[in-house]
């Protein structure tokens, strides 16, 4: 009888400390969950890109970056992973004047980008108000490429530009942005992100992209 007691104690400390260890797992699961919040992010924006080398150095004009973005952020780090796809434009242009001519030679991409990119907030000025830093690495697809000569305004010549152009880029992007929390699923953003090409645009000579991107976007808690 006394060995059957002792077995039995056995048995429930064994089965007590188990279901202690199982409700502890679960609710620093339940913790880090808490920890982890979603939110998509619509995105509008101008670019300031522009394509240089191989003769084709110009002003950089002006584009559009349209798109949406989905992040997962971290409370405790401060830290946010994003990724999304985007619609990006990027235009550069020179301006000639020959024998009474104006000329204006521009030449204009379009990318669909796959931002993969890491947010943290660095400084909070109160409770709605933080300032972040952005980065990371956005692979590009090129959709279309075009080039325009005006002279005096007036369209002169165009041509397609996509076939002497590789499809694939990637750029390296870098930058600071501002959040204001609105509410508790709401808040606005702007940001300012210098966006360096890492491969050769060209298939024929050596050319690459650079240059800003300036994005306001409503986040949104999921």
């Amino acid at each position: 009888m006394k060995n059957t007691i002792i077995a039995l104690t056995i048995v429930f400390t064994s089965f007590t400390g188990v279901q202690a260890e199982t409700e502890e797992a679960n609710q620093n699961k339940e913790s880090v969950t808490q920890n982890q919040s979603y939110k998509i992010i619509p995105y509008i924006g101008s670019s300031s890109l522009t394509l240089s080398g191989s003769g084709l150095d110009g002003t950089s004009g002006d584009g559009n970056v349209l798109g949406v973005t989905v992040s997962n952020s971290f409370d405790v780090a401060d830290t946010e992973f994003e990724a999304g796809l985007l619609l990006i434009e990027s235009e550069s242009y020179n301006y000639k004047f020959v024998n009474f001519n104006f000329l204006k030679e521009s030449n204009t991409m379009k990318h669909i980008a796959i931002p993969l990119t890491a947010k943290y907030n660095f400084w909070q000025y109160d409770e709605s108000s933080k300032v972040y830093a952005k980065g990371g690495l956005t692979p590009m697809i090129l959709t279309s490429a075009k080039s325009e000569v005006t002279n005096w305004g007036k369209p002169v010549q165009s041509s397609d530009l996509k076939s002497s152009m590789n499809t694939v880029d990637a750029h390296l992007n870098m930058g600071l942005g501002y959040t204001y929390q609105y509410n508790e699923s709401l808040e606005f953003i702007a940001e300012g992100i210098y966006n360096q090409g890492l491969l050769n645009v060209l298939k024929n000579g050596s050319a690459k992209v650079s240059g800003m991107t300036w994005n306001a976007a409503v986040s949104v808690k999921l």
